[in-house]
């Protein structure tokens, strides 16, 4: 179009989109708006869906922590002969057998063991893999010296500038 600047359109359509977003963000971020989100029939799947989501990221602690226990007391490996009760893998991976039994219970939610016939225990599908995957064994590690760097600092956010001192993860690493 003759008189019309180069891009103008294009820079109309950018402003025009992030308004659009700022708007829908501001609904989202709405209780009554999430409310009506999840008992409205066609917006409920994407509600349930963000909230499925937003619960699996603020859970993802708890799921390494339950990971890195398996890992750290060779759980799965404990499991690979067959089935076994609580107690019986209690006493090859050296717990108490109520606390193998609450350990037991967290891997099982995540899939990594399954409760078998009789109250015994069998190993999951991702148990079996995570058993079989060098990688899983060194980001638990690398999760460790993580929380580790994290509690010696007395200013986090100098982690992340670069600003503080060499940490445990840098060495892991390298």
């Amino acid at each position: 179009m003759i008189g019309v600047p180069p891009g103008l359109f294009a820079r109309l359509f950018a402003r025009l989109w992030e308004r659009l977003i700022d708007w829908r963000n501001a609904r989202v971020a709405d209780p009554a708006v999430q409310r009506w989100s999840a008992a409205f029939p066609l917006t409920r799947p994407m509600a349930r869906a963000h909230a499925l989501r937003l619960h699996d990221l603020c859970a993802g602690f708890v799921h390494s922590r339950i990971l890195a226990a398996c890992l750290d007391l060779r759980l799965f490996e404990a499991m690979a002969p067959g089935p076994a009760t609580a107690p019986a893998l209690a006493a090859r991976i050296g717990l108490m057998a109520e606390r193998a039994q609450r350990l037991l219970r967290g891997a099982a939610a995540l899939d990594f063991v399954t409760e078998a016939r009789g109250g015994r225990w069998r190993l999951g599908a991702l148990g079996a893999a995570a058993m079989g995957a060098p990688g899983a064994r060194e980001m638990v590690a690398h999760h460790a010296l993580f929380y580790a760097d994290l509690a010696d600092l007395a200013d986090p956010a100098a982690l992340l500038r670069g600003d503080g001192p060499p940490t445990r993860l840098s060495r892991f690493w390298a």
